[in-house]
Protein backbone atom coordinates (compact mmCIF):
# COMPACT_ATOMS: atom_id res chain seq x y z
CA UNK A 1 0.00 0.00 0.00
CA UNK A 2 0.78 3.87 -0.68
CA UNK A 3 2.00 6.33 2.13
CA UNK A 4 1.36 9.21 0.44
CA UNK A 5 4.04 10.80 2.45
CA UNK A 6 6.69 9.69 1.52
CA UNK A 7 9.39 11.47 0.05
CA UNK A 8 11.22 9.01 -2.19
CA UNK A 9 9.40 7.80 -5.69
CA UNK A 10 6.98 4.53 -5.58
CA UNK A 11 6.45 1.71 -7.98
CA UNK A 12 3.78 -0.45 -7.95
CA UNK A 13 0.83 -1.78 -9.98
CA UNK A 14 -2.76 -0.54 -9.25
CA UNK A 15 -4.83 -3.87 -9.18
CA UNK A 16 -8.76 -4.09 -9.57
CA UNK A 17 -10.90 -7.22 -10.50
CA UNK A 18 -10.20 -7.13 -13.99
CA UNK A 19 -6.86 -5.54 -15.05
CA UNK A 20 -3.35 -4.71 -13.51
CA UNK A 21 -1.65 -1.57 -14.28
CA UNK A 22 1.57 -0.50 -13.20
CA UNK A 23 1.41 2.74 -11.70
CA UNK A 24 4.52 5.45 -10.34
CA UNK A 25 4.43 7.85 -7.61
CA UNK A 26 6.41 10.92 -7.32
CA UNK A 27 6.54 13.17 -4.17
CA UNK A 28 7.72 15.94 -6.10
CA UNK A 29 4.79 16.16 -8.11
CA UNK A 30 2.60 19.17 -6.69
CA UNK A 31 -0.31 17.99 -4.45
CA UNK A 32 -3.38 16.77 -6.41
CA UNK A 33 -6.76 18.41 -5.80
CA UNK A 34 -8.65 17.20 -2.62
CA UNK A 35 -9.23 13.17 -1.77
CA UNK A 36 -7.34 12.92 -5.28
CA UNK A 37 -3.42 11.26 -6.08
CA UNK A 38 -1.51 12.19 -9.15
CA UNK A 39 -0.27 8.79 -10.34
CA UNK A 40 1.70 8.12 -13.87
CA UNK A 41 0.12 5.43 -15.67
CA UNK A 42 3.09 3.69 -17.22
CA UNK A 43 0.50 1.77 -20.10
CA UNK A 44 -1.18 5.39 -20.82
CA UNK A 45 2.05 7.25 -20.54
CA UNK A 46 0.20 10.13 -18.74
CA UNK A 47 0.15 11.51 -15.01
CA UNK A 48 -3.77 11.00 -13.75
CA UNK A 49 -5.74 12.31 -10.87
CA UNK A 50 -7.19 9.20 -9.31
CA UNK A 51 -10.16 8.94 -6.49
CA UNK A 52 -7.82 7.97 -3.46
CA UNK A 53 -10.35 6.46 -1.43
CA UNK A 54 -10.94 4.39 -4.72
CA UNK A 55 -7.62 3.64 -4.90
CA UNK A 56 -5.74 3.83 -1.75
CA UNK A 57 -6.64 -0.17 -1.31
CA UNK A 58 -6.20 -1.64 -4.86
CA UNK A 59 -2.24 -0.47 -4.75
CA UNK A 60 0.87 -2.76 -4.00
CA UNK A 61 4.29 -1.82 -4.14
CA UNK A 62 6.86 -3.56 -6.26
CA UNK A 63 9.82 -4.84 -5.60
CA UNK A 64 13.06 -6.29 -6.92
CA UNK A 65 12.74 -7.30 -10.73
CA UNK A 66 9.32 -6.57 -10.77
CA UNK A 67 9.90 -2.50 -10.08
CA UNK A 68 13.32 -2.67 -11.77
CA UNK A 69 10.94 -3.74 -14.83
CA UNK A 70 8.55 -0.98 -14.25
CA UNK A 71 11.31 1.58 -14.44
CA UNK A 72 13.04 0.43 -17.85
CA UNK A 73 9.20 0.31 -18.90
CA UNK A 74 8.31 4.22 -17.58
CA UNK A 75 11.97 5.11 -19.49
CA UNK A 76 11.93 8.61 -20.79
CA UNK A 77 8.08 8.51 -21.64
CA UNK A 78 8.08 8.96 -17.58
CA UNK A 79 10.15 11.57 -17.90
CA UNK A 80 8.68 13.34 -20.62
CA UNK A 81 5.50 13.07 -19.18
CA UNK A 82 6.24 14.14 -16.09
CA UNK A 83 8.09 17.46 -17.77
CA UNK A 84 4.59 17.71 -19.56
CA UNK A 85 2.47 17.82 -16.95
CA UNK A 86 4.82 20.22 -14.72
CA UNK A 87 4.46 22.84 -17.30
CA UNK A 88 2.37 25.62 -16.26
CA UNK A 89 1.47 24.30 -12.92
CA UNK A 90 2.66 26.34 -9.79
CA UNK A 91 4.37 24.60 -7.02
CA UNK A 92 2.56 25.01 -3.80
CA UNK A 93 3.84 24.21 -0.56
CA UNK A 94 2.36 20.84 1.05
CA UNK A 95 2.18 22.52 4.20
CA UNK A 96 0.05 25.34 5.05
CA UNK A 97 2.85 28.65 5.17
CA UNK A 98 2.98 30.29 8.55
CA UNK A 99 1.15 33.49 9.00
CA UNK A 100 5.31 35.02 8.52
CA UNK A 101 6.12 33.11 5.36
CA UNK A 102 2.22 34.39 3.70
CA UNK A 103 3.42 37.83 5.05
CA UNK A 104 6.69 37.74 3.85
CA UNK A 105 5.95 35.86 -0.35
CA UNK A 106 2.76 38.72 -0.68
CA UNK A 107 5.69 41.21 -0.08
CA UNK A 108 7.69 39.56 -2.90
CA UNK A 109 4.94 39.10 -5.43
CA UNK A 110 6.26 41.32 -8.44
CA UNK A 111 2.75 40.54 -10.13
CA UNK A 112 1.24 43.92 -12.16
CA UNK A 113 -2.35 44.38 -11.25
CA UNK A 114 -4.27 45.24 -14.23
CA UNK A 115 -7.38 47.79 -13.98
CA UNK A 116 -9.77 46.17 -16.43
CA UNK A 117 -11.98 49.14 -16.13
CA UNK A 118 -14.96 47.08 -14.30
CA UNK A 119 -16.60 49.36 -11.90
CA UNK A 120 -18.84 48.54 -8.58
CA UNK A 121 -21.16 50.98 -7.24
CA UNK A 122 -18.70 50.89 -3.98
CA UNK A 123 -15.96 52.30 -6.02
CA UNK A 124 -18.78 55.22 -7.62
CA UNK A 125 -17.75 58.58 -6.10
CA UNK A 126 -20.79 60.29 -8.02
CA UNK A 127 -23.84 59.33 -7.14
CA UNK A 128 -25.54 59.85 -10.45
CA UNK A 129 -23.31 57.81 -12.64
CA UNK A 130 -25.34 54.62 -10.38
CA UNK A 131 -28.49 53.39 -11.78
CA UNK A 132 -31.08 51.72 -9.55
CA UNK A 133 -29.41 47.98 -9.46
CA UNK A 134 -25.96 49.73 -8.72
CA UNK A 135 -24.29 49.51 -12.00
CA UNK A 136 -22.58 52.04 -13.31
CA UNK A 137 -23.99 53.84 -16.37
CA UNK A 138 -22.29 52.95 -19.22
CA UNK A 139 -22.13 54.66 -22.28
CA UNK A 140 -23.77 52.95 -25.45
CA UNK A 141 -21.37 51.69 -28.39
CA UNK A 142 -23.75 52.84 -30.74
CA UNK A 143 -23.77 56.66 -29.50
CA UNK A 144 -20.33 56.95 -29.00
CA UNK A 145 -19.78 56.14 -32.71
CA UNK A 146 -22.65 58.41 -33.83
CA UNK A 147 -20.72 60.95 -31.95
CA UNK A 148 -17.13 60.08 -33.57
CA UNK A 149 -18.58 60.67 -36.92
Amino acid sequence: MLNKNRKTTWYGKLETATSSTEVIYDPTLPEAPKNRIYLYNVERGQVIPYVWEIVKDLLSEAEGEERTGIKSRAGKRWKTARKTFMQGRIMLPRQPMSPVETKVARQSDDEEIIDLGIRFADDVDDVDDVDDVGDVDEVDEEESCEEDS
